[in-house]
């Protein structure tokens, strides 16, 4: 659990700063309207802790558990897969992003797709969650199972 936690905690900061800058793109770009300003981080503040924090829980719980289960760090297909998988979810999150849309309608439907890569991205998070918990109770299993035949000799 302690590598979600990791993983979580690296991505709300991510998240943070990285709204922080857009906010500050928007509030430059719109040569000084606040109001979109805030808008953005409404938007994002919502939305994007979910997302970075998601991708990167799931590449550190994918490296810890390689790790775990080789003896040690190493490149494997696995956390290839998920660091890939990460990067092409927050692509498409910021491909989402920078789209310019004219009309609310427009607007509507690229937060509705971010929404999608966030949802997707936090399904994902509870699947690794998931993964944790069960290798946590089997490492307990295992654990007292060992102490029980180390005590009967």
């Amino acid at each position: 659990m302690a590598r979600l936690s990791f993983g979580l905690a690296s991505g709300m900061g991510s998240a943070a700063l990285e709204t922080l800058g857009s906010s500050i793109t928007a509030l430059i770009a719109s040569r000084g309207n606040v109001g979109l300003a805030e808008f953005v981080l409404l938007v994002r503040g919502i939305l994007s802790p979910a997302g970075h924090a998601a991708w990167t829980a799931i590449v550190t719980a994918t490296l810890w558990r390689e790790r775990v289960h080789h003896g040690h760090a190493r490149l494997t297909r696995a956390t290839l897969g998920a660091y890939l998988l990460a990067l092409a979810l927050h692509t498409l999150w910021d491909t989402f992003q920078i789209m310019s849309s004219v009309t609310r309608v427009d607007w509507l439907g690229i937060e509705v797709l971010t929404a999608l890569v966030t949802l997707s991205s936090v399904t994902l998070l509870a699947r690794r969650y998931r993964e944790a918990g069960r290798q946590a109770v089997a490492a307990a299993s295992a654990a007292r199972g060992s102490q029980r035949s180390g005590s009967a000799s």
